[in-house]
């Protein structure tokens, strides 16, 4: 299965006996452990020895500046709700977002990410993260 079509064998979440298919490209390799909406393979006890190969062989990355957006874009959207949890993961991954992208702050490849970030993203409004749209900027 993986040969032809890339997929991977996982569980649902970490404590979750349910096991499903999903692409190798929608994974990463590692992330906070509050990190959620993208399978996380290091967190998982049946792949966490497997390094070599999902990382050094595969080419599987770490959690990156697009796929922070692409949550945050997934947030926005309401896919997870409204919860207090919810809202503490949010600025958790705007937190990691900064972090990712002063990290990355010398590279072009992660400007042009930021750059094609939908502006509602960006802005800031205190204490919330502010979801409209641009033309109430």
């Amino acid at each position: 299965m993986f040969d032809e079509e890339g997929l991977l064998y996982y569980p649902e979440s970490k404590s979750s006996d349910t096991w499903e298919w999903n692409y190798l490209e929608l994974c990463i390799w590692k992330a906070p452990d509050w990190f959620f909406g993208i399978p996380v393979l290091e967190s998982l006890d049946d792949y966490k020895q497997l390094y070599g190969l999902f990382v050094n062989s595969l080419q599987l990355s770490n959690l990156a500046i697009l796929n922070c957006i692409h949550l945050l874009e997934d947030i926005r959207d309401g896919c997870y709700g409204h919860t207090e949890e919810q809202e503490t993961n949010t600025y958790r991954l705007y937190g990691e977002l900064n972090e990712l992208v002063e990290a990355e702050k010398d590279n072009n490849a992660a400007k042009d990410e930021i750059r094609c970030a939908p502006i509602s993203l960006i802005i800031f409004r205190t204490p919330f993260p502010f979801w409209g749209d641009e033309s109430r900027i």
